[in-house]
């Protein structure tokens, strides 16, 4: 039986299974141990999809200011902000790494 491995030797499976194992044992990921999702070095489909939910709360946000429900603005602005914020950020490294593995290659 063969075993498969990333791109840097690592089992991505394995990885999978690290995060299921660990994911309630207080203090697992506070010291490097990034969820396997967020490690990817390309732009994939949660960037986006965090980018597309920080713009609906901006326009939430819209319709909160003008109805009168000042009390829900903050928090939106807040989860607003943190989702264009991680979306850029996961779509930028993933545009980045592509962008470094092909000057690599040429």
């Amino acid at each position: 039986m063969s075993e498969r491995r990333g791109k840097g030797g690592r089992d991505p499976l394995a990885d999978i299974r690290e995060v299921q194992d660990h994911r309630l044992d207080p203090g697992h990921f506070t010291g490097g141990n990034i969820h396997p999702i967020l490690r990817s070095k390309r732009a994939h489909w949660y960037g986006y999809l965090l980018l597309a939910s920080g713009f609906v709360g901006v326009f939430l946000l819209g319709h909160l200011i003008r109805s009168g429900q000042m009390w829900l603005v903050a928090g939106t602005a807040l989860m607003a902000a943190v989702g264009i914020v991680a979306g850029l950020s996961l779509i930028r490294r993933g545009r980045a790494a592509r962008e470094d593995s092909r000057s690599r290659h040429e």
